[in-house]
């Protein structure tokens, strides 16, 4: 069997996510775009991001405030919606609020008007989402 010629090109067309992804786990300072790049050529054919199945249907049924606020309202909510920043006077970080506003939540994230500030959420995380909000919005 003959082996492929390396192409860098396939790989230089991941170089922003990889750059977007050193600096959100703190190690962007310390590395140039040539050693990700380097990194990225060097590592290849390891690499492989399987997302079709972020969460078991175990998961989502059994969704409640804890899980969705550590899945989806820390990570993309609370820099808005928090008690320090309270966005249209919004903080998703207690149920109360949470359980009050659950209808606007799920038609805001459903329209992608929320995040405002960043990128929809993922169709996975919808998924989870709407099916808490659906499923009455467990507290526990």
């Amino acid at each position: 069997m003959k082996a492929r010629p390396h192409q860098a090109k396939p790989v230089r067309q991941f170089l922003p996510l990889a750059i977007a992804l050193a600096n959100l786990v703190g190690c962007g300072p310390h590395l140039s775009p040539g050693e990700i790049e380097h990194s990225l050529e060097a590592n290849s054919q390891e690499v492989a991001i399987d997302l079709t199945s972020a969460f078991t249907p175990e998961e989502i049924a059994a969704a409640n405030f804890q899980f969705i606020k550590d899945k989806v309202f820390t990570p993309h909510c609370l820099k808005c919606h928090a008690s320090d920043v309270q966005r249209g006077d919004v903080n998703l970080e207690e149920y109360s609020t949470a359980f009050q506003l659950r209808r606007e939540i799920r038609a805001e994230v459903a329209a992608d008007r929320m995040p405002r500030r960043a990128p929809p959420l993922s169709p996975e995380l919808k998924e989870l989402l709407f099916s808490w909000i659906d499923n009455g919005a467990r507290e526990l």
